[in-house]
Formats: C-alpha cells, structure tokens, sequence
C-alpha cells in the first residue's frame, strides 16, 4: 500500500488530518519525526485512533533501555494499539535504527532479539495508513542512555487541533 501522500489542490477543510513526517541531516546525521494534526475536531474515529497510536508509542519510550530486546519493544508496542481502537492493527516494524542514515540497524520488529545498549539511537513510531480514509502517526527519535532514553525530539505527541 501507498503510504507516500501527495499536494493536492484542495483547501484543508473541518475534520482533515495533517500527517507530517519530517527529518533533516546535520554534519551527516539524519533526524526523523512525525506529528498527526487536525484540522478542527478530526471526529471520534480519528481521536479514538490516533488515541490507541500514541498509547503504543509511550509504551516504547517507556521500555528504551539498555538490556532490552528490539523484539520485546515491538510486541508492548502492538499490544497496546490493538487495545484500543485498532485491534487489527498490522505493522512490520515500530521503529529503526538512525544515524548516517535514515534508517540503520537495529530495527524494532518481531524478530528482533538486537538487545539494545547506550549510545544507540532509535526512532519509535506507530504509523497507520488506512486506503480511502487517510493515516497517522507519531514518531519520536532517543538515545538509549545508561539508565533509560533521552527524548531527543521535544514537540506534543497530541493530536493538535488548529482554529
């Protein structure tokens, strides 16, 4: 499925939601993130949602630290959104690696058994993309520090709401 989305000629309207999923390289490093953003009130469905999405992203920030599995991230992470509004919720992966590229070793998916240690940067995201309705995400880039993560990206992981 296509998850690329492209300009149109449209003027946002009551309801659309704004996925951004931005980065940029600075002395040859990549950054990544991505924030959901509603136009107006984006209706229960999209904040039940988006709801379940970031429930599953806290969950990974939560567990970053030294001595887990990459696996284990994974599993917490779609337990969490199918508790929710997304029982059915399918990923291959919630999260990668980052550094001189955009996307490095390790990779937060099912197989995973990469145990992660200090020093390692990872990007955590739940993203969805759902063919005729549209997609969100939310995506954070950490550094595994010593005793946990440092949240390296610092903007809300709330569903915004512009007036």
């Amino acid at each position: 499925s296509r998850v690329d989305a492209y300009a149109r000629n449209r003027i946002m309207q009551e309801g659309d939601l704004v996925r951004l999923d931005i980065g940029a390289t600075l002395n040859g490093y990549y950054s990544d993130m991505a924030r959901t953003y509603a136009i107006g009130d984006p209706g229960a469905l999209a904040r039940d949602r988006y709801s379940a999405l970031l429930r599953g992203e806290r969950i990974e920030l939560e567990l970053v630290r030294p001595g887990i599995a990459a696996s284990a991230i994974f599993e917490a992470a779609m337990k969490e959104v199918r508790s929710g509004a997304l029982p059915d919720y399918q990923r291959n992966h919630c999260g990668h690696g980052i550094g001189l590229r955009s996307h490095e070793f390790p990779l937060i998916g099912p197989s995973s058994e990469t145990i992660l240690k200090p020093g390692m940067v990872l990007c955590v995201e739940t993203p969805y993309y759902e063919i005729g309705w549209g997609g969100m995400m939310v995506e954070d880039t950490v550094i595994v520090t010593d005793t946990g993560c440092e949240l390296l990206t610092k903007s809300s992981r709330e569903l915004c709401r512009s007036h």
